[in-house]
């Protein structure tokens, strides 16, 4: 054990703190904020040291500061932190000269995993809308959306954040992307992309994004779904013929259909179309992806690299 004082169950622990049980299971997993006990039947049970910190952690958050800059933080660091003025929530953009974009995402991509954990949507579209003023379209969606994404799906993965979290996530997400996107409408002429995930994968998040990184390439994208079969995708090609096709795979990685359904996939789309295949775990089914004469894009900067190559071969 690592002291002797009296420790708490999670459920205290929240109501002394004003966090919710959820989010302090964030800022533990995910950042490393409090090392909490663990009795015999691995219930969580907390210090009142850890309590301090949480409370720290808690007003420091809501007056500016990112959690993955301070979460590991000594206490004494943390109570200090409190002494100086709060930093905005918002940087201004003359502090942004200091940060490289992906520092400054970074920023964002905390506000917006905490908002989720706490399900604040206010929150949530506050970190994704001031992202999108600090780092603009582009820069958003690659360094903000993107590993958020990855992030909601590695949290509910390992059951630190639950279904009801992920679908939260993805409305709101869902939302900003559409209105990001509306703005940047491509014309008649711009080339087409038709985007979902296979039968079977419910996570959408990845979709939604590629088609949102696809319009801001100056593409004509049209998001068809979650869970989409082959002969669905190959029936709106003949209605809205598209160049590419991109899906995304988030989990499992070890699904058997999935190949199945890639191949049937490529099976029926025309020849001139080219299929795209990215997500979490999209590398797991690299072999069947090459196999098919597939694309398997890696971050969202490569597979806009790949659409770019499309648009100009």
């Amino acid at each position: 054990m690592k002291q002797n004082g009296q420790l708490h169950p999670i459920k205290l622990v929240a109501a002394k703190t004003g966090l919710s049980p959820h989010l302090i299971r964030v800022w533990e997993r995910r950042y490393g904020a409090v090392s909490p006990e663990r009795t015999d039947t691995h219930r969580r049970m907390y210090s009142e040291l850890d309590i301090e910190r949480l409370k720290l952690l808690g007003m420091l958050t809501e007056s500016g500061h990112s959690i993955g800059n301070i979460a590991t933080l000594d206490i004494d660091a943390l109570r200090a932190l409190m002494v100086d003025r709060p930093v905005p929530a918002a940087m201004p953009r003359g502090e942004q000269l200091h940060f490289d974009r992906r520092e400054i995402g970074k920023h964002y991509v905390d506000r917006a995993v905490t908002a989720i954990a706490d399900l604040k949507h206010a929150a949530l579209e506050n970190a994704l809308q001031e992202g999108a003023v600090a780092l603009g379209q582009q820069g958003v969606l690659i360094h903000v959306v993107a590993p958020l994404a990855e992030e909601v799906g590695v949290l509910w993965q390992n059951g630190t954040i639950g279904v009801a979290h992920e679908h939260f996530a993805s409305a709101i997400i869902r939302t900003f992307l559409g209105n990001m996107s509306r703005p940047f409408a491509p014309n008649e002429t711009s080339p087409h992309i038709l985007t979902a995930t296979p039968t079977g994968q419910l996570h959408e998040l990845g979709a939604m994004l590629i088609t949102a990184a696809s319009v801001a390439l100056g593409w004509q994208a049209t998001y068809l779904g979650a869970s989409i079969s082959p002969v669905e995708i190959a029936s709106a090609l003949k209605q809205k013929p598209a160049r590419v096709v991109g899906m995304s795979i988030v989990y499992p990685p070890d699904d058997p259909n999935v190949a199945k359904e890639l191949r049937r996939l490529k099976q029926l789309l025309p020849e001139q179309v080219r299929l795209m295949v990215g997500g979490r775990a999209a590398p797991s089914y690299r072999d069947v992806i090459e196999d098919i004469g597939g694309t398997m894009t890696g971050p969202l900067e490569q597979f806009m690299a790949c659409l770019q190559e499309a648009r100009e071969g």
